[in-house]
């Protein structure tokens, strides 16, 4: 009997190898399932009808995806000639005349379109339209008049017939349309290089309509308008019902918000959302809200008795669309269906037997597998425990060298965050690669913040005690950063790099970005406070950002590289923290970030200039407040030093020096840019730049 005990003990504190104990289970177990149900035809089966459906699905794709994309091509260039035109003089914008001939040309030329228009900043507003069943192209003028009898401007619109040869007037009307009002110029006036709007209901025909819009600017780089190429949805759905796609099919064309842009089914006269179960057509509501849920893992997917197929229709123009395509199963399965079922039910019967005989055997083992994969992962999310599982007893060996391995990853895991940032680490652990020199380009936005008067203050404290000064500084500015989202780069002596948008996407990041700033003023001012408590001086920082295109990657050595963003733009937002100290100001901002940021911000235009290392002229924006600060009053400043910035630019340096000053009154007297600027505009009226001079100041210094 001890015998027995003693040999019961032995065999209890055995380390089994787990790989020979779990292979010949599942091995022996498996082989007679297989042979038993008959598995490889099922998956044969399977396969080839997925495999059917994905290749029809993806043939209708492509043929709409290039009809859709040919249809919609000519928008991009037909705008590029007319902007193009206008910055080489021929086009004159001021004209309404020739710049209705100009649009009707268009219109002429590429019968597809049903509106081309151009919108001026200040209301104004010219197109060449089409209507429908109507062979004739009509014309508009309209003018936004300021009535002294009412409150709100009125536009004066003067409509056109063109009957081959000259127009000839229909109606002079006054009514109350404004360009700047409408859909299709608030999705484009702040994107540069064109972009298409979700769809909108036509102010004249009342129809469904979406179009391509693109910016318009002088020269010089001022913004003069809105160009407008317009389509009507009928038309496209009028071809996706052309296309055959079994009885019940059906072919969708959606916005990336949801909204329907196109249908094979009946045309309708609203704007309609697959979100919305009171409008949509209820299929194509069940497959959007499947595909929310899910997510778009896969092109081709399955909801109910139903089949789906999406895929991305993009073009040259930056349209970003989603082709969807829905059939009935029981059109493109038949049979195969119901051998399925009689395949599934064999199947769950023989796995149901498998389970139970696995589970009495791998019961113990899996309990403890699961522990450490429920570690693991939130060893991937960074949010792993303190729990130590090495001190666990396990009569396997395998488990027990990975509950030291999960030990030791913790444990170096949780000091590496320490030097390189959570999100990057986050990133790399996803791929599963190792880190490679390479980067891509992305648009990204980057900030640069640069204390000043701290050499002072490091010769006045002891050196711990100025170590900590700038450690709490540094502290401070980086959880700001990295609550809206944004990455700490690198720090340099007093200085300190950030930027948005990588290794995680975040399309806000212009906006993050000046937000960030801002906090990090008044974060700035809360640590002043502090110290002052200890007699500490004051210390100021200048911060600069910069959007657009940059290298993003892993830059360095095969042996020692760091995560960081290179280029242009970066560099430019580095000029534009040292351009502060010229200005004595605090946040500068290029026009970019300006142009991107939107409506929560208090921007003003600063000064034309050729930063050091570029030859393009560059407009720099002061950046404010937010827009919680706006006021009458300081609408008016801001206007007032605009107007002069703009006479300073067309080398009016006697208006421009007035109109500075009349802006310093306005700023209360305290404004260093005004100041400047009004010196600046009296020197040249003693000294006048060159002739080749673009109103822009070189900035000699970084």
């Amino acid at each position: 009997m001890h015998l027995v005990l003693l040999l019961l003990h032995q065999i209890k504190n055995l380390l089994w190898p787990l790989r020979p104990t779990l292979v010949t289970s599942v091995v022996a177990i498996i082989f007679f399932t297989i042979l038993a149900i008959g598995l490889p035809s099922y998956f044969s089966i399977r396969t080839a009808v997925d495999a059917l459906w994905e290749n029809t699905a993806e043939q209708i794709a492509a043929s709409t995806k290039e009809v859709s994309s040919r249809y919609l091509s000519t928008a991009k260039p037909a705008a590029a000639i007319l902007r193009d035109l206008s910055l080489q003089g021929t086009l004159d914008l001021k004209n309404k005349k020739q710049l209705l001939g100009f649009t009707r040309a268009i219109m002429e030329s590429y019968q597809d379109f049903t509106w081309v228009a151009f919108a001026s900043i200040y209301g104004d507003y010219t197109a060449a339209y089409t209507l429908p069943n109507d062979p004739f192209i009509h014309g508009t003028n309209s003018t936004i008049e300021k009535q002294e009898s009412l409150k709100a401007p009125l536009t004066k619109d003067g409509e056109y017939l063109w009957n081959g040869t000259s127009w000839s007037l229909k109606n002079d009307i006054i009514d109350d349309y404004d360009p700047r009002k409408r859909p299709f110029w608030k999705t484009g006036i702040g994107i540069e290089n064109g972009t298409w709007s979700e769809p909108f209901i036509e102010w004249e025909t009342k129809l469904p309509s979406f179009s391509y819009t693109l910016i318009q600017r002088n020269i010089i780089g001022l913004l003069e308008g809105l160009w407008e190429i317009e389509f009507r949805s009928d038309y496209l759905s009028e071809f996706l019902s052309s296309i055959e796609i079994g009885k019940a099919g059906s072919i969708w064309i959606l916005s990336d918000k949801g909204t329907v842009i196109a249908s094979s089914k009946s045309s309708s006269s609203n704007i309609i959302s697959a979100s919305d179960p009171q409008k949509a057509d209820p299929l194509l509501f069940t497959a959007w809200e499947h595909l929310q849920i899910q997510g778009e893992r896969k092109k081709s997917f399955s909801f109910g008795d139903y089949l789906g197929y999406i895929e991305e229709l993009t073009t040259s123009s930056n349209l970003s669309w989603k082709i969807l395509i829905i059939l009935p199963k029981s059109e493109f399965l038949g049979p195969i269906k119901h051998l399925s079922w009689a395949l599934t039910i064999s199947c769950l019967l023989l796995c149901s037997l498998f389970s139970y005989l696995g589970s009495l055997f791998f019961g113990r083992i899996s309990t403890n597998l699961i522990e450490i994969a429920y570690e693991i992962e939130k060893i991937g999310q960074l949010t792993f425990s303190n729990e130590v599982f090495s001190n666990k007893i396990s009569s396997i060996q395998e488990i027990k060298m990975m509950n030291t391995s999960t030990d030791l990853l913790k444990t170096s895991l949780g000091s590496f965050a320490k030097y390189v940032p959570l999100d990057i680490i986050h990133s790399l652990m996803q791929s599963g690669k190792a880190a490679e020199l390479g980067g891509r380009k992305n648009e990204m936005s980057v900030l640069f913040s640069n204390l000043i008067n701290f050499n002072e203050l490091a010769k006045q404290l002891p050196q711990i005690r100025f170590l900590e000064i700038l450690s709490d500084y540094f502290t401070a500015m980086s959880l700001i950063i990295q609550k809206n989202h944004g990455q700490v780069d690198k720090f340099m002596g007093y200085s300190m790099m950030a930027f948005w948008n990588a290794p995680k996407e975040y399309k806000e990041h212009a906006r993050a970005a000046c937000s960030t700033a801002l906090l990090m003023r008044s974060g700035l001012e809360e640590l002043s406070a502090r110290w002052k408590v200890s007699h500490i001086p004051s210390v100021f920082q200048h911060i600069g950002i910069n959007t657009g295109t940059m290298i993003v990657g892993n830059i360095g050595s095969p042996t020692r590289m760091q995560y960081t963003v290179i280029g242009d733009a970066v560099n430019l937002g580095s000029r534009l923290a040292g351009l502060n100290k010229f200005y004595n100001t605090q946040i500068l901002a290029s026009e970019a970030t300006m142009n991107q940021a939107g409506s929560e911000f208090v921007f003003r235009p600063l000064d034309f200039v050729y930063v050091k290392g570029r030859s393009q002229i560059s407009l720099v924006y002061e950046l404010l407040g937010s827009a919680e600060i706006n006021s009458p009053e300081l609408q008016q400043a801001i206007s007032t030093y605009e107007q002069a910035l703009y006479l300073y630019s067309n080398r009016e340096f006697i208006k421009a020096a007035q109109k500075f000053e009349e802006a310093l009154e306005h700023f209360k007297g305290t404004d260093s840019p005004s100041i400047l600027m009004s010196k600046r505009s009296r020197s040249y009226l003693l000294h006048p730049p060159p002739d080749d001079w673009a109103g822009a100041l070189l900035m000699e210094q970084k």
